[in-house]
């Protein structure tokens, strides 16, 4: 089981996050606008973002 540890104020955090078994994320345009409303309604209120970047990551093996 992974350790769990919380966030401390007043330091700089990189967060990403895939799929299970790197799956696509986002599988339509639509996904990331829904994505985006989620953040500003549970994230924004709570830590200051300074870049974002929502990508899809396909495999370069075909």
């Amino acid at each position: 089981m992974q350790k769990i540890t919380s966030l401390e104020p007043g330091k700089y955090y990189h967060l990403y996050t895939r799929g299970n078994n790197k799956e696509t994320l986002f599988r339509h345009p639509d996904n990331y606008a829904y994505f985006l409303q989620l953040y500003r309604k549970y994230i924004t209120p709570y830590v200051d973002t300074f870049a974002y970047c929502l990508i899809t990551c396909t495999s370069l093996s075909g």
